[in-house]
This record gives structure tokens, sequence and C-alpha cells, in this order.
């Protein structure tokens, strides 16, 4: 898949606070001189917010009866660990969307929306007020963006009870973004006016999140993480199965909500669900409301959980990849409400066309209402059953450990493979080298055999010379000898004529 442009916290919108948790003080918003949120309790200020507005919370503990998000909001804290926002005790009738109660939700539709590094608290059991209703909800984050992402966030102290609502099926979405498939109804901030392309402008990414701590009664239950890329209804939007680029991605979260689902979707195409962690929950993902196309579920851990995937979306699907997921199968999930058992599997699919799952890791008891593949094919699975059952022992977390012992073993053996291939190419390398210096040496060795043959043949002809030299200089030499002797033999003639 294709992914979409990248959302940036760093773009500049209308107006900028930042906003510091002492109990006093007033200042102007700027960094240097912040506003200063009375006791923490942010509520007081959302009307300065606008339709266009980027808000920083310092470290520090704040509180709200939950708010409607301007049109283009960015919301940075200070770390997940630092900077806490909660909602109030008791909220009631103060939360705008009373009794399903919300902290941060879209004013209609948002254009841009952005959360990072902070934890959102729902305060669940402060909560008295609501609880005596019955019927209520808490869900930190439910926006309809389109473009959204959050990332490094925490969500907790989040529910459902079901108590007037038949006891059953009350579902809420503690981190939830929303987007569609194509269109442009609303203005974007001017940062992204030059990417105006339809379809390439709608995308979610929820990443390095978590979200803990759930409350459920009567029949109550949650998916933690909940993404829809095509809106459904909507005349104007582009048909599904038609988007090329990547319209969502859910990666490297960990979710742990017993009782409750940790990922899934409804009317969805071209998602990846990657890296993510599920542990301790009835089921680690499940989709089953309206159309699915092109969705990738690759790399996740699903530990302890009851179920593992639910794939069966009631609108149909094509083109579903599930592929190298660890799946440790706890015991089978008894649901109180309903009385009985639930369905007890790895991987189930329904209504859909060209789907997969291929090695896949799977510890599963040894039961035989356990299932590993319903309704899908895959190559390459390993299966591991345990005594694990609706009555037996849960080694899951040891067998994990095996399983990623084995990824890690597997690894290292791809690792070494390339290295092996990296040092094999790097050995060919230094052969050419080699081979390349054993050219140049014979032929510096030849030309200097060369030279000094040529040296050695200038030496003989010099000597040559030389010796020529010293035979006339002895003949010359012999030749003075003689003529000295002439000459005294004609001195001594003279001398007798005289």
């Amino acid at each position: 898949m294709k992914t979409s442009t990248v959302i940036d916290e760093t773009i500049s919108l209308t107006k900028e606070f930042y906003i510091t948790s002492f109990p006093f003080g007033g200042g102007s918003g700027t960094k240097t001189d912040p506003y200063r949120a009375v006791a923490g309790n942010i509520d007081s200020f959302v009307s300065f917010l606008g339709d266009s507005c980027k808000v920083h919370l310092l470290a520090g503990n704040y509180t709200t009866k939950g708010f409607k998000v301007p049109k283009n909001f960015i919301l940075l804290g200070a770390g997940k660990d630092s900077t806490f926002l909660k909602l109030v005790d008791n909220v009631g009738k103060g939360n705008f969307n009373y009794p399903h109660l919300r902290m941060l939700v879209d004013n209609g539709w948002s254009n841009l929306f952005i959360v990072k590094d902070i934890t959102l608290d729902g305060n669940w059991t402060g909560q008295s007020e609501a609880e005596t209703n019955g019927n209520f909800k808490i869900e930190p984050i439910v926006v309809q963006t389109i473009r959204g992402k959050v990332e490094n966030v925490r969500v907790t102290n989040f529910g459902s009870n079901a108590k007037d609502y038949g006891n059953v099926g009350l579902e809420c979405f503690p981190l939830c973004l929303l987007t569609f498939s194509n269109g442009e109804p609303f203005k974007y901030p001017s940062a992204y006016a030059g990417l105006i392309s339809k379809e390439d402008q709608t995308y979610i990414e929820i990443s390095e999140c978590e979200a803990i701590n759930s409350f459920f009664s009567h029949g109550g239950y949650c998916t933690a993480i909940f993404t829809r890329t095509n809106f459904v209804g909507a005349g104007d939007r582009q048909s599904i199965g038609v988007r090329n680029t990547r319209a969502a991605t859910i990666k490297n979260n960990y979710v742990s909500v017993p009782g409750g689902i940790a990922y899934g979707g409804a009317s969805s195409e071209m998602v990846v669900f990657e890296g993510n962690v599920a542990e301790n929950c009835k089921c680690g993902f499940n989709f089953d409301t309206y159309h699915a196309d092109r969705i990738k579920i690759i790399n996740n851990q699903f530990i302890n959980c009851n179920q593992g995937i639910n794939f069966a979306p009631s609108g149909g699907g094509k083109d579903v990849i599930i592929d190298r997921n660890i799946f440790t199968v706890g015991k089978q999930f008894f649901n109180t409400v309903l009385g009985t058992y639930e369905e007890f599997y790895a991987i189930k699919a329904r209504y859909c066309s060209n789907t997969t799952a291929n090695n896949n890791y799977v510890l599963g008891p040894s039961d035989a209402n356990f299932k590993f593949l319903d309704g899908v094919s895959g190559s390459n699975n390993t299966v591991i059953k345990t005594g694990a059952g609706s009555g037996g022992i849960d080694n899951s977390v040891a067998m994990t450990d095996l399983m990623n012992q084995n990824i890690d073993l597997k690894n290292q053996i791809s690792n070494f493979t390339a290295q092996t291939t990296q040092l094999n190419q790097e050995k060919t390398a230094l052969t050419n080298s080699l081979n390349t210096l054993n050219i140049e040496l014979v032929d510096k060795t030849q030309r200097l055999y060369d030279v000094t043959l040529s040296r050695d043949v200038e030496k003989g002809r010099a000597d040559n010379v030389t010796i020529t030299v010293n035979k006339l200089t002895a003949a010359i030499s012999n030749h003075y000898k003689e003529s000295q002797g002439i000459i005294k033999t004609n001195q001594d003639l003279w001398n007798a004529i005289l």
C-alpha cells in the first residue's frame, strides 16, 4: 500500500496557547507568558480556542467536563507520564453527550485533529451519578476527521454499563478515529492547501498508544482502538474499493481490556494494523460491520486472548491479509450475560474473498471447541497445542516467549545469511582488487626488468669502451717509451758526430 501524506503536528494554526496547571494566574497564552488554567481545569479556556488552535499542555494534572474540539485542533502534552487530562467527577449532564460521556469529540466533522504525548483519564470510578443512571459509557476520544493522528497517548479508566440497555450490547470506543474514503467538503488549514487531491487528504494514524483499565458491567464492552475509513451512506463519496492510497495506519499500540475487544473497524478499506499488542482481552481483533476491502493485519501479538481475529464484515470484504501474527489463546470465554461459552478460535473469517492467513504462530488449547483457522485458508502456519481450554492450564505466556525465541532465531539466521552474502560480496570485491593489484605488479615487474636489462646492456657497452681506452692508453704508453729510446739513440749519434 502506498502511504498517504504524513500528518505533521508542527504545522501553524490560527491560534497557539501554552497552558500550565498552576492554580492562579492569567497570562497572554504565549510561550513566555502562558495562560494558567485555574486549578488545572481547562473548561474556562475552551471558549478561547476558536476554530483553529494548537494547545500545549505543560506537565501537570488537568480536568475537563469534555468539549467539542475546533475544526482544526492540535493538542500536545509533555508525555503520557507527565501530562494528565481527566474527566471531572460526576460530570452527569454537564457533559455535552450525556449519558455517553466523551472527553474530546469532533464538532460535526474536524478538518484536522492531532493529539500527542498525554494521558486521557475517563475517571470511571468518579461517575457515581452516571452509575445510578445505569446506561452510560465513557470514551476519551471519538472524532470524525478528514486528517487525524493520535500518537503516544494513553487512554484509561473508560468503560460501558448496559444496565438499562437490555443488559447486553452497549459498546464503547475509548480511542476512535473515523474518516471517509474521499471528498473534501470542509476547509483545510492553509499549510495543506496544496494537497487537495481528494483521496490523499483523508488519512488517519494511531501509533504508540495504550488503552488500559477498562470497566464493563451488565453486558457492556468495548473495542478499544477503532477506525473507519469509508463513510457509509454518503452518495458523494468515493465508492469503497476504489481508493489506492492507504487510508489508515494502526501501529505499535498496546491494549489490555479483559472482557473487551482490543482492535477493530467497520466500513473500511486500505487499512494496515501492524506491530500491535493485545493482552488478556476477550478478542484481539474484530471487524463485523459493513464493508472491508484491502485490509492488512500483520506482525501483531495476541497474548492470552480468548479469541484471536474475527473478520466477518456484514457487507462483505475482499483482499484481506492476515500474516506473521502471534496468537496465544487463553481459556474459552464464558459470557455471564448470555450464560454460555463464546466461539473459540485463533482466526475466523466470513463473507470475504481472497483472504489468506500465512506464517502465523498459534498456541491453541487441546480442546474440541477450539479452531485454528475457520473459514480462511493459509500456509506456513505453526500451530502448537497445549492443555489450556475451558478449564485447563494456561501456559500461553511461556509459549509466547518460545515463539518469540523461534522468531528471533529465524531473524538471526536471516541476518547471518545476509551477513554471509555481504561477506561473500566483499570477498569477491577483495579478490578482484587483489587480481588487479597482481596484474599491476606483474606489469611493473616487467617494466623494471626491461629497464634493468637496458641498463645492463648500456653498462656492458660502457665496459667495452673502458677496455678499448685502456688498451689504447697502454699502446700509447709503449709507443711513448719507444719514442724516448729513439730520441736517446739519435742524441747519442749526434753527440758522436760532433
